[in-house]
Formats: C-alpha cells, sequence, structure tokens
C-alpha cells in the first residue's frame, strides 16, 4: 500500500523478517525477546516515539541482557561499532548542532535545566543495565512535568525528556565516529556533515529516507554498495530541493539549508 509518496508492506511476522536478514549476513540469529507496553500515553505529536522511554526501565532490570543498545529502525550499521560498553556509563549522540540554543533553552526550561548546549537525540543510546537505572528513575519523576510543560515546547517527543533526564548523569558523546544524523531534506540549520562523511559513521540515522531504507530492509536485497546508491538517490532529489529553495524565496519564507553531498 502506499500512502503520501512511501511504499509499505504488511509485515506480518518481523520475527521471521529479522532472523532472514541475518541469515543473509551471516550472522547468528540472536534471542528475540519481545517487550509489551504499558504507560499511558496521551495524544500529542510523535506520541509511539514516547515508548522508547519505557524500554529504560527494562534496560535497568538487565532482562535484555548486562548491554544493551536503543537504535531507531531507520538507521544503519555500515561497519563495526568502535565503541566498548563502560561500567555505568551511557553512550549517546549529542546532536546539539542540528538545533539552535535558543530552542534548547526553551524545550529544557520546564525541567529546570539551563546552560547547556546539548541535546540527546534518540536514534542511539547504549549502555549496561546499571547506567540505565538512574535513568529510568529520573523519567518517571520527570514525565509529569513533562506532559505539562507539552504546549509549550518547540519540539515534543522522547528525546526532550530523554536529554532533560540526562542533564545530572554521566553520557559519553559518541556522535562521529560513532553515530551520524544526516538529512536529504532542507534543514533549518545547516548540517555540518556532508552524505560523504555521514556514511563514514558506523551508525547512520537517515530519518527522511525510509523509503529506500524500507526496500534494504528485504533480505534479498544486498547491503554491498548502499551508500553509492544511496548517494545516487539523494542526488536525484536535490533538484527539486533546489527548486522549493527558490521558490521560499521568492515568496519571502524563511531559508532552509540544502544537503551537501560531498566529493
Amino acid at each position: 500500500m502506499t500512502a503520501q509518496g512511501y511504499e509499505f508492506r504488511l509485515i506480518t511476522n518481523a520475527d521471521d523478517l529479522l532472523r532472514a536478514r541475518f541469515a543473509a549476513l551471516g550472522v547468528p540469529s540472536p534471542e528475540l525477546v519481545k517487550h509489551h507496553f504499558t504507560r499511558v500515553i496521551p495524544p500529542m505529536p510523535f506520541r509511539a516515539a514516547h515508548r522508547k522511554l519505557e524500554l529504560f526501565a527494562a534496560f535497568a532490570t538487565g532482562a535484555f541482557g548486562p548491554a544493551v543498545a536503543l537504535i531507531d529502525i531507520d538507521t544503519l550499521l555500515l561497519r563495526g561499532w568502535p565503541f566498548a560498553i563502560e561500567p555505568g556509563v551511557l553512550l549517546g549522540y549529542d546532536i546539539g548542532p542540528h538545533t539552535t540554543p535558543a530552542v534548547i533553552a526553551n524545550d529544557l526550561s520546564w525541567a529546570g535545566v539551563a546552560g547547556t548546549t546539548r541535546w540527546w537525540g534518540g536514534e542511539f543510546l547504549a549502555g549496561d543495565a546499571a547506567a540505565f537505572r538512574p535513568l529510568a528513575k529520573a523519567v518517571e519523576r520527570l514525565w509529569p512535568r513533562y506532559l505539562a510543560a507539552v504546549p509549550t515546547l518547540c519540539h515534543v517527543g522522547d528525546e526532550t525528556m530523554t536529554t532533560a533526564a540526562l542533564a545530572a548523569l554521566t553520557v559519553r558523546d559518541v556522535g562521529g565516529e560513532g553515530v551520524q544524523r544526516w538529512w536529504s531534506s532542507r534543514t533549518k540549520v545547516r548540517q555540518q556533515a556532508s552524505s560523504r562523511e555521514a556514511l563514514t559513521a558506523a551508525l547512520v540515522h537517515l530519518p527522511a529516507d525510509k523509503a529506500i531504507l524500507g526496500r534494504y530492509a528485504d533480505p534479498a536485497v544486498s547491503l554491498d554498495g548502499f551508500p553509492s546508491a544511496y548517494r545516487r538517490h539523494v542526488a536525484a532529489k536535490l533538484p527539486v530541493r533546489l527548486l522549493a529553495g527558490v521558490a521560499d524565496r521568492l515568496r519571502g519564507r524563511p531559508i532552509q539549508y540544502l544537503p551537501r553531498l560531498g566529493r
């Protein structure tokens, strides 16, 4: 079925799809453990993304193993993970440069967090069970205040809650070599990396490209050559993005920045 230009396929058994992908990669299939979500989340933007917050408490129990990572589904692991899990330390991705200090200040004021330029991305968070325990407790403590603050926020989502909860905790930023987020669409803040630079990370998050990522979810499609195929995909979109920018200028709208492919 299709919706807004995206193609979706109904997955009747996600377990089988995952096992088939691991088999295609020649990697032993891990044990697949399901989690039943119980947190009541009122109607709000990015409602489903708030489910991630409940996983912090589950990870803290050790039921998912001594070391765990929360990774968004619209990411790709392009090479071996370069960082080790340190006892009691969370590994995260600081995407503060992708937003503005004014937005960060506004969206953390409800939690009493001030003077920070850090904003932790929701696509990746890893650590041992001990590292997730204080995070889970902070989320529970802040949740009612967050719900009350939602109407005042620029960004409503799990990242706001997670960033507020991590403010007093030890987090190691693994952005750059470990994780990068890259938008093939226009952005309000200029992206520091080109697509070529972003694709050098071990884990790359491509939130504007779920359509092409969906094709690669098929175990029959090889991941070999993905960076080159992806860059061709983005290059085909850039002329349309450029025309949209010209139209915005003519209409007096705020400037948005084009993504860069890189050489």
